[in-house]
């Protein structure tokens, strides 16, 4: 019996021999682990993925992986930085963090890492495959729902289109009696101006047009243009008829039905052809004959006047 366990006792310490050199060359091998902090999620939710690889010097050269940007049934949101622990054996851990948005079971990328020696020669670790299982949650109350009615669209308030709508008749009826009250007026009707008679208006007029110097073609144009307006205005208002819209041949043969005399005719005539050449065939007179027409037409108006008065008289 004694010699027996003498016998198992050298066994153990062959064994033992034979386990040390395996134990140091595994402490000269790196070591590569890998985690995840769940292994089945819902759509949306986030994991954890832990990559560590314990090295047995700091000499240790390895070529650290790098994880592809598309990984399929997987989105990457961040993949932290590698980092190597202070301790005397290192060890490199990096953590990613990803999602997924495909229910079913898929399994993570399998990692290579790879360690050349000084001989050229390189060896090689990969990491296990992970299984997630990614889930949905299902609606809990298992019951049917009704299908909802169409619903109408909400508009604006009714009063808003009211509103709108009374807004436009109002500018549709003010732009109407603007257009009524402007045909309603006689082409060529003489304006009046209340309290004075035609021949005071007249001279009024005339004594403004007088304190004019027109010098220029514009203003020649306009103060003859004003020149035969005043006129026609006075004889109209006068009761000679609406000479607004005649021509000045019709202005002065319709003068003889009031025995206007002839010289005051021919001075008429000369002021208002003068003007007629103004205004049609741009002659720019001098300030002159502009103001030898204006006495013309003063002389005129007072003949006429005159004649007027005999006759009522």
């Amino acid at each position: 019996m004694y010699g027996i366990t003498n016998k198992r006792y050298r066994y153990l310490w062959m064994l033992l021999l034979l386990a040390l050199p395996i134990a140091a060359m595994a402490q000269q091998s790196p070591q590569l682990m890998t985690s995840i902090s769940r292994n089945d999620i819902r759509i949306g939710e986030q994991l954890q993925w832990v990559v560590k690889l314990a090295l047995p010097n700091r000499n240790f050269t390895v070529q650290w992986p790098k994880l592809p940007d598309s990984i399929p049934h997987f989105e990457l949101i961040d993949a932290g930085k590698a980092d190597t622990s202070t301790d005397e054996l290192p060890v490199v851990s990096q953590t990613f963090i990803l999602t997924s948005f495909d229910s079913g079971r898929w399994t993570l990328p399998v990692l290579t890492f790879s360690f050349p020696d000084s001989r050229g020669d390189t060896t090689s670790l990969q990491t296990r495959a992970m299984p997630v299982m990614v889930s949905f949650e299902p609606d809990s109350t298992q019951t049917l729902k009704d299908i909802k009615p169409i619903m109408e669209a909400e508009g604006d308030s009714p009063w808003l289109l009211y509103l709108l709508i009374a807004g436009v008749v109002l500018l549709l009826l003010i732009a109407g009696l603007l257009l009524y009250f402007y045909f309603r007026k006689k082409p060529g009707a003489a304006a009046s101006v209340p309290g004075i008679n035609p021949y005071d208006e007249a001279m009024q007029e005339l004594d403004r047009l007088a304190l004019l110097e027109p010098d220029d073609p514009d203003a020649i144009r306009s103060f003859h243009t004003r020149l035969s307006a005043l006129l026609r205005r006075y004889l109209t208002r006068s009761g000679k008829g609406n000479v607004m819209n005649k021509t000045t041949s019709d202005l002065l043969v319709g003068l003889k039905v009031y025995e206007v005399p002839t010289a005051v005719t021919s001075d008429l005539s000369a002021a208002l052809r003068c003007g007629d050449a103004v205004k049609f065939a741009r002659f720019v007179p001098p300030v002159t004959v502009s103001k030898q027409c204006l006495e013309q037409i003063r002389k005129s108006i007072s003949d006429i006047a005159a004649v007027s008065k005999r006759v009522s008289a």
